[in-house]
C-alpha cells in the first residue's frame, strides 16, 4: 500500500511518499512568485506536478496538512488559495484526501501538539529512519506516516501508542475526511430560471 503526504507551501511544498516496495519518494517542490503570474497559477503549477509524480501510484490515502489560521492575514490568505487549488486538483484527478490539523500532526508524530520544527526533524529520522534537512519534507513524511496511521487504525491492523490513537480518535470525530463528490443539478432550485 502507498501513501502520499503533502506540506503544502509555495515556496516548498514538502512531498513523502511511503511506497510498498519500501522505495520511498521525497523531494520539495520548489516555485518563486516572478515566475507565475498569479497565485491560482503558481497553485495550479504546484497541483498538477503533485498529479504528475502520483499519476502511476495505486494510493490508498493522500493526507496532507489541513488550513490554519497564522499570524499574518497575507499568508493566510495564500495558504488558502493554495490548499483550495490543491484539493480541487486532487478530487478532479479522483483522488480521495484527508487533512490533518498542524496540531494532530505534532501530537501524532511527537507527543506534542508543539512541537518546533527541529524536534519534528529528530522524529522523522528516529520513528521512520528518515533523514532530511528540509522542515517541509520532514513535515510530508509526519503527515503521510499519520495517513497510513488512520488507515490503519480504520482497519483495525495495529496498536498505537496512546498518544497516537488519542489523536486518531479526535481525527474521526472531527470529520476531516474528504472524498471525491459529484453535485447532483437536479437537486438545485433557482428562481426565475
Amino acid at each position: 500500500m502507498n501513501f502520499l503526504g503533502l506540506d503544502l507551501s509555495f515556496t516548498a511544498t514538502g512531498f513523502y511518499l511511503i511506497k510498498e516496495d519500501g522505495n520511498n519518494v521525497s523531494f520539495e517542490i520548489n516555485t518563486k512568485p516572478h515566475e507565475y503570474p498569479d497565485d491560482l497559477s503558481r497553485s495550479e503549477h504546484i497541483a498538477e506536478y503533485i498529479i504528475s509524480q502520483i499519476k502511476d501510484v495505486p494510493l490508498e490515502f493522500i493526507a496532507i496538512e489541513d488550513y490554519f489560521a497564522g499570524q499574518q492575514a497575507s499568508s493566510v490568505l495564500k495558504l488558502a488559495i493554495l490548499g483550495t487549488v490543491i484539493r480541487c486538483v486532487l478530487l478532479k484527478h479522483g483522488y480521495p484526501y484527508i487533512a490533518f490539523s498542524p496540531t494532530q500532526i505534532k501530537k501524532f508524530e511527537t507527543g506534542s501538539g508543539i512541537a518546533p520544527k527541529d524536534t519534528m526533524l529528530k522524529s522523522v529520522f528516529k520513528k521512520h529512519g528518515f533523514d532530511t534537512m528540509s522542515n517541509n519534507v520532514a513535515d510530508a513524511c509526519a503527515i503521510a506516516y499519520m495517513g497510513k496511521g488512520y488507515y490503519e487504525w480504520k482497519q483495525g491492523k495495529r496498536d498505537f501508542l496512546k498518544y497516537e490513537a488519542e489523536v486518531l480518535k479526535n481525527a474521526i470525530k472531527d470529520r476531516i475526511i474528504v472524498y471525491p463528490y459529484t453535485i447532483d443539478l437536479s437537486k438545485i432550485h433557482t428562481k426565475g430560471v
